[in-house]
């Protein structure tokens, strides 16, 4: 008889859903550099730092811990305009997100 795994905690799966669609949004950011106003970086760098917040509030792995705060700090220091942005630093922030929904399931 196979093990059944435990189902994945609301909080853990909320977390997921959230870093899922920072990533679809800073994509469509990248795809869309012309509609992107600094206003909207600004409500992204948010969104990060909230669910930092969050994140430290219910995960107690303090690797995990320091990954979000590393990753919010990466964030943090993306300029107003996306065009800036070396392809190394994006490629980084993909890689980032997908550790830290890769750790959470």
């Amino acid at each position: 008889m196979a093990a059944v795994e435990p189902s994945v905690p609301d909080y853990k799966r909320s977390l997921i859903n959230n870093l899922e669609e920072l990533r679809k949004e800073f994509k469509w950011c990248l795809d869309n550099p012309k509609k992107v106003s600094p206003t909207k970086i600004e409500d992204f760098k948010r969104g990060v730092r909230n669910l930092r917040y969050f994140t430290q509030e219910k995960i107690k792995d303090e690797k995990f811990t320091r990954d979000i705060e590393r990753f919010d700090v990466l964030i943090n220091k993306l300029p107003n305009n996306l065009t800036d942005i070396e392809k190394a630093k994006i490629e980084m922030i993909f890689e980032r997100i997908e550790k830290l929904i890769h750790d959470l399931g």
